[in-house]
């Protein structure tokens, strides 16, 4: 259902829509969504047709989000505003709009907000529209290839999915790099199975997240090498698998706060727990208290906040995170 809101979306705008809000618990789907819009509205020989801003910018400077809706762009043609980063503390600034004039699109990327989030309370008002991204599932790698062309079997999209560890930005740029090689398109519908997987997606073989993601979670020696030979650019992709573990085992935790044995847990877990990181997680329940896990996940995400502001280390902030969760 999101998929094809998505799609209608990045048609065209709805009419009277101000805002649209995406957020929920994968926020790599909501990122998703928000790259896939901004393609689909803003022509490709318009430079200025696209203006991000960060949460924390409108935070500071709530005009700076009204300026930019308001604004009219010199090569003619809508500008889309995106603003990212986007968290309750934003409700005023996107009030504001709210108040203004109608003016250029906005969306607004947020992480999991709370039933009672000032942001869904403000989302009931007439003109904005909200996505909840939901967890990616392999079976919704069919409908991601059929986009680049790729008629993938049930067994090569449990591989990819396994391999990206879920991750939607991940396993879309395999898809279309595989795309290319293959000269896939959806005109020109290509298989891909197992084998082809294999020998064309070689590049998904370097970084396994799952495997980043136990020796993290359990604190393995082997942690430095691991993170030392992270992929350039995958860093974020990297962090944020291990902080949607990190919220599943928080969960958990607090489940056994209340009583539950770790197995207890674990089995009672919805969205189920894959039947390979069991013993991953009952690993990491064993070593992580509740506090600890809470603040594992706030240092997760505000180093992803930080790497996204001006004057970043960039990935060596990631690769000081993962290595302080696995000590």
């Amino acid at each position: 259902m999101s998929a094809q809101r998505v799609a209608a979306i990045a048609r065209e705008w709805p009419a009277g829509a101000r805002l649209l809000l995406l957020h929920g618990y994968d926020p790599s789907a909501s990122a998703d969504h928000a790259t896939r819009i901004c393609k689909g509205l803003v022509a490709a020989d318009n430079p200025a047709g696209l203006e991000r801003l960060t949460g924390d910018q409108i935070i500071t400077d709530p005009q700076a989000l009204v300026a930019a809706a308001s604004a009219i762009s010199m090569f003619g043609g809508q500008t889309v505003v995106r603003v990212d980063g986007v968290s309750d503390k934003a409700a005023p600034a996107l009030t504001l709009l709210l108040e203004g004039p109608a003016g250029n699109p906005v969306i607004a990327v947020a992480e999991g907000l709370r039933k009672s989030s000032p942001l869904l309370v403000l989302a009931k008002q007439p003109g904005v529209l909200v996505i909840e991204s939901k967890e990616a599932r392999p079976g919704d790698l069919s409908a991601f290839a059929g986009e680049f062309g790729l008629a993938i079997d049930r067994e090569a999209a449990a591989m990819l999915f396994e391999a990206c560890a879920g991750e939607r930005a991940l396993i879309r740029r395999e898809l279309e790099k595989i795309a290319l090689y293959l000269d896939a398109a959806p005109d020109r519908q290509k298989p891909l199975d197992t084998a082809t997987l294999a020998a064309v997606g070689a590049g998904i073989e370097p970084f396994d997240q799952n495997e980043l993601n136990a020796a993290v979670l359990t604190g393995r020696a082997d942690v430095a090498a691991m993170v030392a030979t992270l992929p350039e650019g995958l860093g974020i992709m990297a962090l944020r698998g291990i902080g949607k573990q990190l919220a599943t085992l928080l969960e958990l935790r607090l489940e056994m706060d209340r009583g539950a044995s770790a197995q207890a847990a674990i089995e009672a877990a919805r969205p189920p727990v894959f039947w390979k990181e069991k013993p991953v997680f009952a690993a990491a329940l064993r070593r992580f208290s509740s506090a600890a896990l809470a603040d594992a996940l706030a240092d997760v995400l505000a180093v992803e906040r930080a790497v996204k502001s001006s004057g970043s280390l960039g990935e060596l902030e990631v690769h000081a995170a993962l290595l302080r969760l696995a000590r």
